[in-house]
Parts: C-alpha cells; sequence; structure tokens
C-alpha cells in the first residue's frame, strides 16, 4: 500500500521564508513525533540519526508504540492529542507531523492499522511509515538494491528470515548484538539506500506486490529535509550579519552534502 505523502504538510521554510526580517535570526524547529514498534531497532536506529543531527533536530521525538500496529497508532494519536491539548489547540504550535513506524511482518492488526491512519489523516498530520516484511529489509538496501521476496520457513518467520540474511553483510554478523550500531554501519551508504527503496515500492506499486519494499525513506527524506531548511537559515543568518565563526563554517560545510540528497517535491 502507498503510504500518503507528508511533505504536503511541512511547514513553509523555503529560502524566501527564512529570508524574512527576524527568522534567520531566531530559527524555529521542527516538531515531529516518531512512534516506533517496540523499543529496539527502529527507535535505535532514529536516536542515532538525530544525534548526528542534534542541532537541527533537537524538536525531534521519539517513543515507542507497543509491538502490535494498531497499538502503535493508538500511541501516537493519544500523544499527539496531548501534545495538541498542551499548546491549548494551536496546530501551529503542535507537532507538524506524526510517523507511526511499524512492520507488516505477519500482525494480524496491520490492516486495521492503516485503515485507523487512513481515517485519521484527514484530521491529523499522521501517517503511516510501513516495512513489508520488516524494518531490517532498509538496512539491506544500503548494500544494493533487491526485490526478491521473503517467505517464512518452517523454523524461522518471515522476519526472523530477513535478519539472517542481513547479516551476509558487513558488520551485521550477529545481527543482535549489533542493532544498536545499525545506523553507523549505514549512514555512509544512505544515499544509495534511499534511490534503491524509492525504486522498490515503485516496482511494489506497479507489481501490486509489497514484499519486500519499505517506506522509511519518506521519513529519512522529511528529516533530512528539516535539516536542509536549517542549513539555509544558517546560511541566510551568516549573510546577515556579515560574517561567521571558523566552527560555525565548519559545521555548516560539513552537512552541506545533504542538500544533494534530500526529495525536493
Amino acid at each position: 500500500m502507498k503510504a500518503s505523502s507528508p511533505f504536503a504538510h511541512r511547514k513553509a521554510r523555503n529560502a524566501k521564508d527564512l529570508g524574512r526580517k527576524g527568522v534567520a535570526e531566531t530559527p524555529s524547529y521542527a516538531r515531529i513525533l516518531i512512534v516506533c514498534e517496540g523499543t529496539k531497532t527502529e527507535p535505535h536506529y532514529f536516536e542515532a540519526f538525530r544525534s548526528d543531527y542534534r542541532h537541527q533536530l533537537k524538536a525531534i521525538v521519539i517513543e515507542s508504540g507497543g509491538s502490535a500496529p494498531i497499538s502503535n497508532v493508538e500511541t501516537a494519536e493519544e500523544l499527539y492529542r496531548e501534545d495538541l491539548l498542551s499548546v491549548n489547540g494551536d496546530t501551529e504550535r503542535a507537532y507538524e507531523a506524526v510517523f507511526c513506524v511499524f512492520d507488516r511482518d505477519t500482525h494480524p492488526t496491520f490492516d486495521k492499522a492503516m485503515i485507523k491512519i487512513n481515517a485519521l489523516k484527514a484530521g491529523l498530520p499522521i501517517h503511516a511509515i510501513a516495512s513489508y516484511p520488516c524494518f531490517e529489509f532498509w538496512l539491506i538496501l544500503h548494500f544494493g538494491f533487491t526485490r526478491s521476496p521473503f517467505a517464512k520457513t518452517s523454523k524461522k518467520s518471515i522476519g526472523d528470515v530477513v535478519k539472517k540474511k542481513l547479516q551476509d553483510f558487513p558488520g551485521f554478523k550477529g545481527y543482535k548484538e549489533r542493532e544498536k550500531n545499525a545506523y553507523a554501519l549505514t549512514k555512509e551508504k544512505l544515499p544509495d539506500c534511499i534511490k534503491h527503496s524509492r525504486k522498490a515500492v515503485k516496482n511494489a506499486i506497479e507489481d501490486n506486490e509489497s514484499n519486500p519494499s519499505t517506506h522509511i525513506h519518506v521519513l529519512v527524506e522529511y528529516l533530512l529535509g528539516v535539516v536542509r531548511d536549517s542549513l539555509v537559515a544558517a546560511r541566510i543568518k551568516l549573510k546577515l550579519n556579515s560574517g561567521a565563526s571558523d566552527s560555525a563554517l565548519t559545521e555548516i560545510n560539513a552537512l552541506e552534502w545533504i542538500l544533494g540528497m534530500v526529495k525536493t517535491t
């Protein structure tokens, strides 16, 4: 199933907007909620991602929504509504986007979760980030493109089959012990992975077969877009202030490669 695009919910942060008087001098930080299935693999990955861009993604909140897709969505809805209430119903100050990250795997509540998200998104900025069969396929795509389907065996679930395949790749031998390092082990290959993931989803739609594919790239591109906007604001600020410290320039230049990696449509 094709994920709804979260980019329509992005608050305007283009160069023109960021260049308005006062905006670049006092940048706002995107408030985004990510609710992950489980408490380990996906939270560890996105926490490490956030840490890499901690100055730009300081307002990103990562929570665990339980192991069932429907509980993930219900937790996301509850947290968003609580946040909206805390800012007196001001949607401009509430989370600008809410992402529910969960696996298809063999979860009996997967379809129910997708139906609920489709019902909620008319009034909430909520998006399903589903992986077929599981998140580990996203990690595999860092090492090359594949659409070879996965299937359970007599002894392994379909998710365990994907995890076993992941161990064929550098750094992932003994995956359970290394899951906290998944982001560090793959981040240099992120641009290729995004391309592979986009292609996998395109093929999945054309073939009417989701196994295997993942929408993790949609969330990653959204976060990189936030980083990009922060860099644009930083450059405008430097221009307005007619100068910058060496450390500020070093940080901006170190992240400049992101600009060419972010989806612009």
